[in-house]
């Protein structure tokens, strides 16, 4: 079982400057819900809701860019 620090590694990474790849690569670990972040900003798009965090990751994702950079 997973436990809450280890859930947490990913974005603290993130926040920390590194890009999601490189946080991937140190968290060495399957990070839940990453790869379903590029459809969250697309149907949040579809019902006009606004998810700046959703839409800031895949911004990560796509760029290959870090938080801060974005």
């Amino acid at each position: 079982m997973r436990t809450e620090r280890e859930e947490r590694a990913f974005g603290t990474h993130l926040g920390r400057g590194l890009s999601v790849k490189q946080a991937a690569t140190t968290t060495r670990q399957t990070t839940e819900g990453i790869k379903s972040a590029e459809a969250v900003p697309a149907l949040a798009d579809a019902h006009d809701v606004e998810m700046p965090i959703a839409e800031l990751l895949q911004r990560c994702r796509t760029s290959a860019r870090t938080a801060a950079a974005v």
